[in-house]
């Protein structure tokens, strides 16, 4: 009895010393997501430094879109539709004060959503920070907000200084956790999967939160 006592209580104890994973990605939200890359001096035209994008993220139904507003896809919209396997990138060229729109499909057969989510080998370093060791020479701070993803910066190690730098900057603003509407998934107007030129290949996926949200 005495040893058995013993086990539960070691087991007890060593349960509440381990440090707490992080929170759990949401799986479905509505955000406005605004980049900087450090690397790009401040004032830099081209190319630019901060980037913003309204995410429409729904893990669940298999489907994501991102409307490029600042940044180096400034004007494009991208929708994939994982549950549907097809994909579409609707975009604007103006040429000389003239607006060229334009919007293409490409057919997704292999592809799966990835899901969101920070490692749970990250450690807690603070009340709402977690540290990702990436690797010897990258690593990333994850800030919460009541539970909620706000803030990633990515750093790299420069062995000639010995001193880490930051890369990118990734935050959420207005950060709602709700299942976008089915109607937030579909091409505006006057496009349809019918009118959308056909593209072979796909586009590179969007890495909105480091490598931890991408689609």
């Amino acid at each position: 009895v005495m040893l058995h006592s013993f086990f539960v209580f070691f087991f007890a104890r060593a349960a509440r010393a381990s440090p707490p994973p992080p929170p759990s990605f949401p799986l479905q939200f509505v955000a406005t997501l605004r980049t900087t890359a450090h690397l790009i001096a401040e004032g830099t035209e081209w190319p630019p430094r901060n980037g913003e994008k309204l995410v429409y993220y729904d893990y669940v139904k298999k489907r994501a879109r991102a409307a490029c507003l600042l940044g180096l896809d400034a004007g494009k919209n991208y929708t994939r539709r994982f549950d549907r396997k097809q994909e579409y990138r609707v975009q604007e060229w103006v040429v000389n004060g003239t607006a060229y729109p334009r919007c293409d499909r490409s057919y997704a057969s292999q592809e799966t959503m990835p899901m969101p989510e920070v490692p749970a080998t990250a450690t807690q370093i603070n009340a709402t920070t977690w540290l990702v060791q990436e690797s010897d020479e990258s690593r990333s701070f994850v800030t919460y907000e009541r539970d909620l993803p706000l803030r990633l910066v990515n750093e790299w190690y420069a062995q000639e200084t010995g001193l880490w730098s930051p890369l990118m900057t990734y935050t959420f603003h207005d950060f709602q956790p709700v299942a976008p509407s089915e109607a937030l998934f579909d091409l505006d107007p006057p496009w349809s999967h019918t009118n959308c030129s056909r593209w072979t290949g796909g586009w590179p996926t969007l890495h909105l939160f480091h490598h931890y949200l991408r689609f």
